[in-house]
């Protein structure tokens, strides 16, 4: 089996410039589900940028090419991360790990092609 490990580490300013200066980057980059718990965090700028790391390492550990939108970075009920990307459902079998300080936010994500 295929297995992959993606990583990607930005700094928070960054997406947060990016959110003051382009209105429709929430809405490009985060599908409805997500659009909705960023909601519930006040799009804090931290919870904003380690999801959109999650997205990055999704990529890099997969080496498929998804629309950003098309890649939901969720929390299960105990606040556990996982992801769900519709058009390789059932391809790959996925573990990911968030993190941030007040200046970083990365991303680690492991991928197992299931075929």
């Amino acid at each position: 089996m295929k297995k992959g490990i993606g990583c990607d580490i930005l700094e928070i300013a960054r997406i947060e410039k990016i959110m003051q200066e382009q209105d429709k980057f929430i809405t490009r980059i985060f599908s409805l589900r997500e659009q909705e718990m960023l909601k519930k965090k006040k799009f804090a700028p931290q919870t904003v940028a380690v999801n959109f790391a999650a997205k990055e390492a999704f990529i890099k550990a997969t080496g498929q090419k998804v629309e950003f939108n098309e890649i939901e970075v969720l929390r299960d009920l105990n606040g556990k991360p996982f992801i769900v990307c519709k058009p390789l459902s059932g391809r790959f079998e996925c573990e990911v790990s968030l993190s941030h300080s007040d200046i970083s936010a990365m991303a680690v994500v492991y991928a197992e092609y299931l075929g």
